[in-house]
């Protein structure tokens, strides 16, 4: 095995041609993956740090340019639609052939004319090719009905247009993307791990799968907000922090931290929630009152809506049983809005059980009549401003 850390620009200039194996699971991430990644992506850039993308693992064909990805599918594709995306959209044809050149080869080196960076199973090639790889490819609509789609298909399709959207002139001035583009293939770096032996590779991979804990959306948020806090506000913040966490729970903490900005932005986002949250919550300067104003207050009253514990005497019993009803339908759209009740008017406010019985209606007929989860989202902002007036 060797090592080397090199720029996503030196790991995509025609050194190598990368092939999916049949021991490879298929391509499982989705927009809020993709939107997670741009976004911090875009967060280095702006403070002009290199970005690390991880550990990737190839094991080299000898005497050829194949490269069979062990590590780093699921990042290699993302890749792959994210710069076919930025050459569709590039007018400045200096900087479109140069994108163009990581996703097919032109004739130089070990490479052939024409020859795709990336080569997927046979079952998907063309689909990718059509849609991704080949010039223009993002700017085409699928000739196929979505319903006939895989689920492969699906997620490449939707990152595909969630990316065309998000780098957009619309969403991006043309020089943003340039200057994007530029930072993806000079400061954005990777770890590659080049073995010669297709199964040990698979099983030093198997290796490290069945001994790590999963890092999971709470753990990226918290490592998220908490590595980009000035030093002298990290230590009280982990501890409100670690607070919050024991009265929710960890399962619980990534929603209390989208339910605070849904209160905060009033909006809905496919932004990821610790991008907004470090945008709109002034942490840069005042971390450690955003916590404890805001976050932990925010987890006491979550607790006692999970738990059914609002108000006192009958009242309270009332409502505890209305709050157990409400959990049993598992729809969350409704939480926002009863901790910005608890917030303007309070637990023994003359109307609260009034709100209340009409929240458990409101959240039944969304469950009988499936209500699709834009809508929920809609519902609890119109909510939001009749509680404010």
């Amino acid at each position: 095995m060797t090592a080397e850390v090199m720029t996503l620009g030196r790991l995509l200039d025609g050194r190598f041609r990368f092939r999916l194996t049949c021991f490879q699971r298929a391509y499982a991430w989705q927009t809020s993956h993709v939107g997670r990644l741009l976004e911090n992506i875009r967060e280095a850039m702006r403070r002009r740090r290199p970005y690390q993308l991880g550990f990737l693992t190839f094991v080299e064909r000898a005497g050829g340019p194949d490269a069979a990805i062990i590590d780093g599918h699921q990042r290699i594709m993302t890749l792959t639609i994210l710069f076919a995306v930025l050459r569709d959209l590039e007018i400045d044809l200096e900087v479109k052939e140069r994108l163009a050149a990581l996703i097919t080869k032109p004739s130089r080196g070990r490479s052939r004319p024409g020859e795709l960076v990336l080569q997927p199973q046979p079952i998907l090639a063309e689909f990718m090719a059509d849609l991704v790889q080949r010039p223009g490819a993002t700017l085409r609509d699928p000739v196929i009905n979505e319903h006939e789609l895989s689920e492969t298909e699906r997620n490449i399709l939707e990152n595909r247009d969630y990316l065309i959207t998000a780098l957009s002139d619309e969403e991006m001035h043309p020089d943003e993307r340039r200057e994007l583009s530029q930072y993806l293939l000079d400061h954005c770096r990777v770890v590659l791990r080049t073995m010669d032996d297709e199964v040990e590779a698979w099983r030093t991979l198997e290796t490290e799968e069945a001994t790590r804990v999963d890092f999971n959306a709470c753990s990226r948020a918290k490592a998220s907000i908490m590595s980009s806090l000035p030093v002298a506000d990290r230590e009280a913040c982990g501890c409100m922090w670690e607070e919050c966490e024991h009265l929710v729970g960890a399962d619980d903490m990534h929603a209390l931290l989208a339910f605070v900005r849904t209160l905060k932005l009033r909006h809905r986002s496919k932004k990821p929630v610790e991008t907004e949250i470090w945008e709109h919550a002034g942490l840069e300067n005042g971390a450690a009152a955003f916590f404890a104003s805001e976050m932990l207050p925010a987890a006491r009253r979550l607790k006692a809506l999970r738990e059914g514990v609002v108000g006192s005497g009958e009242a309270g019993e009332r409502l505890g049983q209305r709050l157990q009803r409400i959990g049993w339908v598992q729809l969350d759209f409704w939480i926002p809005a009863a901790m910005h009740w608890l917030t303007v008017r309070g637990e023994d406010d003359a109307e609260t059980e009034m709100f209340f019985a009409r929240l458990e209606r409101l959240v039944w007929i969304a469950r009988i009549a499936n209500l699709e989860t834009p809508k929920q989202e809609k519902r609890t902002l119109a909510l939001l401003t009749h509680i404010d007036k």
